[in-house]
């Protein structure tokens, strides 16, 4: 019964192969309408591609859980380091920290110290240049403070000359 069904639809496509191109009429090309395909062109945009084969399948990420950073109980420490010495570099940090905690901290870890140290500069030019309360700040007189002072806000980067 299958291999019937199968060998009649066999026998139609053969018949349909067989008539191709042996029709008199042939088909009218499709004529397309310009002034209606212009005119619709002003909303296709908004439907986006019509074919499916183009558009990625949504597929939503769920975000990683964060895990807690080795950092955070030093964190304190770290800033009142920067603070006391802004232009301090990341390797510096770093080994005091290995001084601090010699079982967590090694000089693999140093890029992490790197992107914390500037984590934390980032944030404190980002609080000076939006605060805008710096220049009120800064003394205007040798006199009012050390010209070593003055010399270490005049040069960029805050670094002592």
């Amino acid at each position: 019964m299958l291999f019937t069904g199968i060998r009649v639809a066999q026998e139609e496509l053969g018949n349909r192969v067989d008539r191709r191109g042996l029709s008199s009429t042939p088909e009218e090309p499709v004529v397309i309408d310009l002034q209606r395909f212009a005119a619709s062109l002003k909303t296709a945009w908004q439907a986006g591609e019509t074919r499916p084969t183009h558009r990625r399948p949504y597929r939503r990420t769920k975000p990683y859980p964060k895990r807690p950073s080795m950092f955070e109980p030093h964190e304190a420490q770290i800033k009142a380091w920067l603070e006391a010495e802004p232009a301090i570099p990341a390797a510096t940090v770093l080994q005091r920290l290995m001084d601090a905690d010699p079982s967590r901290f090694r000089t693999r870890s140093l890029r992490m110290v790197q992107r914390v140290v500037k984590a934390w500069r980032a944030d404190v030019m980002g609080r000076i240049i939006l605060d805008g309360d710096w220049i009120k700040r800064m003394p205007t007189c040798p006199s009012a403070a050390g010209a070593e002072i003055v010399h270490s806000i005049a040069t960029p980067g805050n670094i002592l000359r």
